[in-house]
């Protein structure tokens, strides 16, 4: 699947789920319930000396307007709890 990171050109198929891509998907992913999302966050913003701009990706082909609504929602919440 590594083909199929990024976002220019027409859509590709996704590849056949190959070994370890879970493990790759869990240690560049940052997935789960608002605070724990922030929680990582704010990890990464520590390792980083505190200056840290964090991009993050909330669309994703093929997820539904209303999936992507809650995902720009809870990304929302997130930037609340990093900015207290």
């Amino acid at each position: 699947m590594d083909g199929q990171w990024g976002n220019a050109g027409p859509l590709a198929r996704p590849g056949d789920w190959t070994e370890g891509e879970d493990e790759r998907l869990r240690a560049t992913s940052l997935v789960g319930p608002v605070a724990e999302v922030a929680g990582r966050i704010a990890e990464y913003a520590e390792a980083a000396g505190g200056d840290l701009d964090f991009i993050a990706r909330s669309y994703l082909p093929g997820v539904g307007r209303a999936e992507q609504r809650r995902a720009l929602e809870a990304l929302a919440r997130v930037g609340d709890l990093l900015a207290r």
